[in-house]
């Protein structure tokens, strides 16, 4: 039998997401504390996401197109390290100005539990943050997103899978804010 799973080293990452990627999930408003100004946010669930770019594996002779991504989510392939050195909680994610900061990752709460990103953030509890704390201690904001930078990619679908769309797996992988 053929091993059809080829890998592939990502790239620095570019405006096409190459090697990075915006992935969604949602947060749990029933976990908000008041006491701490905090709440509970499953940043990555494993889904397989479609993406449009540069594919990344550069041998392809599609260089561009669509594709879809799987975060393989052990913890063997997801550095966790930067998640819960404190970071940001965004707004959206332009992460290159400090007003879009509305929230911090509680160090060591960003955790793999039964394949799945979990974390708690503690929020802003400046006065022009308040419509949006509120927003997300509500539920009215209850869906979320996760920055990460993709170190390894590996194509795991096969011509016998028919699939619509070439499937890479991110073998190694570091998220970095959550939005």
């Amino acid at each position: 039998m053929t091993d059809h799973c080829s890998l592939v080293q990502a790239q620095p990452p570019q405006v096409s997401g190459l090697a990075g990627i915006r992935a969604a999930a949602s947060m749990t408003p029933s976990s908000y504390s008041p006491a701490d100004n905090s709440i509970g946010v499953l940043w990555q669930t494993g889904a397989i996401m479609a993406q449009y770019g540069q594919y990344p594996d550069f041998d392809n002779t599609q260089k561009y197109g669509a594709y879809d991504v799987q975060l393989a989510m052990t913890p063997e392939a997801c550095n966790l390290d930067r998640l819960n050195d404190h970071a940001p909680f965004l707004d959206n994610h332009v992460d290159f100005s400090n007003r879009a900061v509305v929230g911090k990752v509680v160090p060591g709460s960003a955790k793999l539990v039964n394949g799945q990103g979990v974390a708690r953030v503690v929020l802003s509890t400046a006065a022009g943050d308040a419509d949006l704390v509120t927003k997300l201690a509500t539920g009215i904001i209850a869906n979320v997103s996760v920055g990460a930078t993709i170190r390894q990619y590996t194509r795991v679908d096969t011509p016998e899978d028919n699939r619509a769309r070439p499937l890479f797996r991110a073998d190694s992988w570091e998220p970095f804010e959550i939005s």
